[in-house]
């Protein structure tokens, strides 16, 4: 596993990459620019990552769960650009990390505001805020 800082803080349209949504039952967490939940797993983060845990494998060759990347992130408040990093998996794909966790898309969040993924397996959770 290799990470990487390498965050630029403009993009051309000026839009953040990251934003917070609410709701009740899970508090405040994180999403894309277009209000997509953005998720963790809890046995993966960059100090301890690697491909061969069973269950992320297999979700990845499911397409059940995509690693969330841009090549340029615009971090604006309340986000700090420490927090973020890119890595790069053993298997060569690039991913965003926020505070040392990979973050992912869950496939079966079709709309923006969808939180489907939450506690799947016991595992994977929304990123949150808190």
């Amino acid at each position: 596993m290799v990470w990487w800082n390498f965050l630029k803080t403009k993009t051309k349209n000026n839009t953040p990459t990251f934003r917070t949504a609410f709701k009740k039952n899970f508090g405040e967490y994180l999403t894309d620019s277009y209000g997509r939940a953005l998720y963790c797993n809890t046995g993966d983060n960059i100090k301890t990552m690697h491909d061969d845990i069973e269950g992320i494998r297999s979700d990845f060759h499911l397409g059940i769960w995509q690693g969330f990347y841009k090549d340029k992130l615009n971090i604006q408040a309340p986000f700090k650009k420490e927090d973020f990093c890119g890595v790069v998996r053993p298997n060569g794909q690039k991913q965003i990390a926020y505070k040392n966790y990979p973050i992912y898309y869950y496939a079966n969040d079709l709309e923006p505001r969808d939180t489907n993924g939450e506690g799947i397996n016991n595992q994977w959770f929304l990123v949150k805020m808190n």
